[in-house]
């Protein structure tokens, strides 16, 4: 879906990555975004954005663990006293 919102041109860094070069197709706060991809494991490594003003972040991604097992207790959620609770069809 990235062709939905993005022109997309792909090149290549080496023989070890790919580097997908996104172009927003409506105006706003970003110029350009970078992603650099492993060739063997297709895991995005790097993004960098440009904005309009041509102000580069670079975030890069090292010991990235996929499909980890998380215990559910990692998910437990309390709700702070005096909060209401919304649900999808409604309070």
């Amino acid at each position: 879906k990235l062709g939905e919102l993005f022109d997309v041109q792909l090149q290549e860094d080496g023989k070890a990555y790919y580097v997908l070069d996104l172009t927003p197709k409506q105006e706003g706060n970003i110029q350009r975004i970078e992603l650099k991809v492993s060739k063997n494991q297709y895991m995005v490594e790097q993004v960098k954005t440009i904005d309009g003003f041509g102000n580069e972040v670079e975030l890069r991604f090292h010991g990235v663990k996929t499909n980890g097992k998380v215990p559910s207790s990692s998910f437990s959620f309390e709700v702070p006293s005096g909060a209401q609770v919304l649900q999808a069809d409604g309070p």
